[in-house]
């Protein structure tokens, strides 16, 4: 098993009934190296990624980085990438999710 460091999101503020509260958001990863567990010399390649988008809203996302030689590296560039596009495009991830996912897929993907 190996820890994965990620960034952290502190606090988010959030509407409530009666008015505004505070929620406090705390995250934390462990994951192993995958494959058949013979290979002492096998790379970890799993990254994540913690985006805060305006005051109420957060995405996370786990990306399983696949590739002999290049696995680590493509799955670090692509948490990187999807993080960037979120904490910049926090109108687009309100409006409408699904195509907001769709749209940091290809922004990370031309990185």
């Amino acid at each position: 098993e190996e820890s994965v460091e990620g960034e952290c999101c502190g606090n988010l503020e959030c509407e409530i009934e009666g008015g505004v509260g505070q929620m406090r958001v705390s995250y934390a990863a462990l994951t192993h190296v995958g494959g058949s567990g013979t290979n002492a010399q096998k790379q970890n390649q799993d990254a994540f990624f913690c985006a805060r988008c305006g005051a109420q809203t957060m995405v996370w996302g786990v990306l399983d980085g696949h590739g002999s030689e290049n696995g680590r590296m493509v799955s670090a560039v692509a948490a990187r990438g999807l993080r960037l596009y979120f904490e910049q495009n926090h109108d687009a991830v309100a409006a409408d999710p699904q195509q907001a996912m769709r749209d940091a897929f290809e922004a990370a993907h031309e990185r």
